[in-house]
């Protein structure tokens, strides 16, 4: 492996990390309402999270598709899209997996945020999902 593959290793696993701890820092006194609401906040995050990720493809100015991995650089959405948008996704599953963890252990704080960065992460992950299989000639 060449020294800039070992740097992104490392860089993309310690932004996990650190989504982590500020997904476990984050306050979470967010009280969403009633369940019709955060059903359908959650729902609509779904939605438009899943769009983005199948128009982040779609837009890319790549003939051809490389598969995601941890040595590559996120920063690169209009030539490398499934890259930036699976590091996007994992980093917000820390970010959810970080709050969550707060929300186990202080018992009073309401489960908004959680659910907020949840939804953002599934949403992701079914528009990658999706990208995949609408875009799987291009991929690499």
């Amino acid at each position: 492996m060449t020294m800039g593959r070992h740097f992104w290793m490392v860089a993309n696993a310690l932004s996990v990390l650190i989504a982590m701890w500020v997904g476990y820092g984050e306050p979470s006194d967010i009280a969403l309402g009633s369940e019709i609401a955060s059903g359908l906040i959650a729902l609509l995050l779904i939605s438009v999270m899943a769009i983005f990720a199948v128009g982040t493809v779609h837009l890319s100015r790549a003939s051809k598709l490389q598969r995601p991995g941890w040595v590559r650089s996120p920063f690169n959405w209009k030539t490398d899209p499934l890259q930036a948008l699976f590091m996007s996704s994992v980093v917000m599953l820390g970010l959810a997996i970080g709050s969550v963890l707060r929300c186990a252990l202080e018992p009073m704080h309401h489960l908004g945020l959680p659910m907020i960065l949840g939804s953002i992460f599934v949403g992701l992950v079914l528009g990658q999902s999706v990208a995949y299989r609408i875009y799987r000639r291009r991929v690499d």
